[in-house]
């Protein structure tokens, strides 16, 4: 008992450190180009526009609405990008405690507090599990379904049954990605259903519940005439991308910045899932990875969902190779975080969004709230009109050469600036800057050598 109270103690004072570094990332990391999206996204919604009718978004919208009212909170205020991030590492701690539960319940109490290690020190995990972005709430819900359905198997109780599918079904809503979880927890469901360890009721209620979360969404569609907007841009569009990127970089830096961690997930993959409820998460793990694969854009937050599933095998693996030492176990786990700990800690020490937010708030300084701006990289416009129903991914390969290909949409960022005006234009993406709807109306800024602000009158 000694023993055990000891390596807790060691462990949580590691967990809280680790924890400290991800709040200052938090806080200070520069905005991605998709938080700034997200966060515009919702402000466009707040005045009135119709998601993929009046402008373009190929992402299910439940976060973009739940982020309303924080912006009517804080009005066109740069501190709602802040407020934004410490709601979303509120969100991450949420994840970091599901899955510290799932550890606990698989195996034992230390390996919970190893797994909760170690995913926080999985560097592309952490660095993009404290931005704004639907991921982060689908990879909650995602686990919060998961722990639900493991706890239905145990206790074969109706109510963790139902409370798997809505948590399911709401991750869905927040980002369409869920669809893999959807169908490999119903496969798990329909192997149970084969070895008649539950009954046909059991698929129908998932099945049932999960559809009602999903219905008012639809009605929704169908309502604003929106629902062939929806299959075109949310998945027409985003399995017909021009660009592709593939997962294996992706792996092979985190490979390389977490080498231990995918030792270890190997090895308990192997060796360490004996039980059904073990083996259902190396099932998980293993099949989100290799869905991940099937997209033509893998990007690191892609693997969200994946990382805490394998943080609960990899924390155990370690546990069950070093419990006779506490010694060798605590070498090996800090071993295994030295390098993205270092990577963590000299970022928190280095990075700053202050000069990004300074940018945000001069553009909203020399515009009015009925100004157009073009932005075209969503690094910039929060809270400004956008020139076309396009108003980010307008790169080649990216959606809207993607559309237009599908549908022959035209777009000149030429014509618009010329018909729109808008107080602000970016060099982004205008690959004629001398051309005279813009040479003869705009200069450059004296602040900001990338933005153009309009002198000459309409």
């Amino acid at each position: 008992m000694l023993y055990r109270i000891k390596l807790i103690h060691v462990l949580q004072l590691i967990l809280g450190v680790v924890l400290y570094v991800a709040a200052i990332w938090s806080l200070n990391k520069p905005f991605d180009h998709d938080e700034i999206e997200v966060v515009h996204t919702a402000w466009k919604i707040l005045q009135g526009e119709r998601i993929y009718v009046d402008f373009f978004q190929h992402h299910h919208p439940l976060l973009y609405f739940l982020l309303v009212p924080l912006l009517v909170v804080f009005k066109e205020k740069i501190t709602v990008l802040v407020a934004i991030r410490i709601v979303f590492f509120c969100l991450f701690l949420l994840i970091l405690f599901v899955s510290y539960q799932i550890s606990v319940k698989l195996f034992d109490k230390i390996s919970g507090y190893i797994s909760s290690i170690l995913l926080p020190t999985t560097f592309i995990f952490t660095t993009n599990v404290i931005e704004i972005r639907p991921d982060v709430p689908q990879t909650l819900f995602g686990l919060i379904s998961i722990i639900f359905l493991l706890i239905y198997f145990e206790y074969k109780s109706s109510k963790y049954l139902v409370f798997s599918s809505l948590s399911l079904g709401i991750a869905f809503l927040f980002l369409q990605k869920a669809i893999f979880l959807v169908l490999l927890l119903f496969l798990i469901l329909l192997y149970k259903l084969y070895k008649n360890e539950i009954h046909f009721r059991s698929i129908f209620v998932y099945l049932f519940t999960f559809l009602l979360v999903c219905l008012p969404y639809l009605g929704y569609l169908i309502s604003s005439h929106s629902l062939s907007e929806y299959i075109i841009f949310n998945w027409a569009l985003n399995i017909n991308f021009l660009s592709r990127s593939s997962p294996i970089s992706t792996l092979i830096l985190s490979y390389k910045a977490n080498t231990l961690f995918w030792f270890y997930y190997v090895l308990g993959t192997l060796f360490f899932t004996k039980s059904f409820n073990q083996q259902t998460i190396r099932f998980l793990s293993l099949g989100l990875l290799i869905s991940i694969f099937i997209l033509r854009k893998a990007h690191q937050q892609y693997f969200m969902l994946v990382i805490p599933l394998a943080a609960v095998i990899s924390g155990y693996s370690l546990h069950a190779l070093h419990a006779t030492s506490k010694r060798i176990l605590l070498v090996v786990l800090l071993l295994a975080i030295a390098l993205p700990c270092y990577s963590l800690v000299g970022g928190a020490l280095e990075m700053s969004n202050s000069s990004q937010l300074q940018k945000i708030n001069y553009v909203l300084s020399i515009t009015k709230p009925d100004d157009y701006v073009y932005d075209g990289n969503t690094s910039f416009n929060v809270f400004r009109k956008d020139l076309d129903f396009f108003w980010f991914s307008v790169d080649q390969g990216d959606a809207l050469t993607t559309y237009a290909k599908m549908t022959g949409y035209e777009y000149s960022i030429y014509e618009l600036i010329d018909q729109f005006k808008p107080k602000v234009i970016s060099n982004y993406f205008i690959p004629n800057m001398l051309d005279q709807r813009i040479a003869e109306h705009y200069r450059q800024s004296s602040q900001y050598k990338d933005l153009f602000i309009r002198t000459a009158l309409p």
